[in-house]
């Protein structure tokens, strides 16, 4: 019998596209590699989603039905969530007198403090945080606004599927590697992530927004290859 895999990974740029012109549903790309007994299925998948993504189109259905195997980036179903927001705040946060005032230019630290005293918080609280941790903290107020959440991302729904249909799950990274990965950036390379909110000289609300809107992909695309060229060049 041939072993086959179904690989759900983040290609953001991928699968957010093809959902605005796909019509036989909504899915992105698949690839298909073949090698000797194994097949692999690589999927293009987004963190968010909404419920009429679904269901997917056929020939993405498809292999996962065929898979035995099926490789999440994360198993966002097993994690300890304690453990984890303690893991997080370590390496979140600076040591000793440092502060995010003191790492950030003037302009920026202004922005973001009149982004967190709009949305009703005191912007002096996270002023011991990292800037990748106000980066994240910032897409997650902002991603709240919209109609898109976690709980409808291709992720969770093909994990989700998975662990109901009793197949293998093996998750490609852990979410420690990822935070470590985000907080192991340099502090220039952390600056400049978090100034692409407030690119162009708009809001970070409307930068978002706009970007997620399915009629707007090329900015969206132009702040995901930014984003990505600044973490490869690493």
């Amino acid at each position: 019998m041939r072993y086959k895999a179904f690989i759900s990974m983040l290609l953001s740029i991928l699968l957010l596209a093809a959902c605005q012109n796909s019509s036989d549903g909504t899915g992105g790309f698949l690839w298909e590699v073949e090698e000797g007994d194994t097949n692999v299925y690589l999927q293009g998948t987004i963190h968010l989603g909404e419920e009429d993504f679904y269901p997917l189109q056929s020939n993405t259905e498809e292999a996962y039905e065929e898979a035995d195997v099926v490789l999440p980036e994360i198993n966002t179903n097993d994690i300890d969530t304690d453990d984890m927001q303690s893991h997080v705040m370590d390496l979140a946060t600076y040591d000793g007198t440092m502060t995010l005032e003191d790492h950030l230019p003037a302009d920026l630290y202004a922005e973001v403090e009149g982004t967190l005293e709009s949305l009703g918080f005191e912007a002096k609280m996270f002023d011991n945080f990292q800037p990748w941790y106000i980066e994240m903290l910032l897409l997650q107020l902002a991603i709240e606004q919209t109609d898109y959440d976690a709980q409808h991302s291709v992720d969770q729904y093909f994990l989700d599927r998975a662990e109901e249909d009793g197949k293998e799950i093996v998750e490609l990274e852990s979410y420690e590697d990822q935070m470590e990965m985000l907080a192991g950036f340099s502090d220039d390379t952390q600056i400049e992530c978090l100034k692409l909110l407030y690119r162009n000289g708009g809001t970070w609300t409307q930068n978002w927004n706009i970007s997620l809107a399915f009629g707007e992909m090329e900015m969206l695309m132009r702040w995901l290859s930014r984003r990505m060229t600044i973490q490869m060049n690493i």
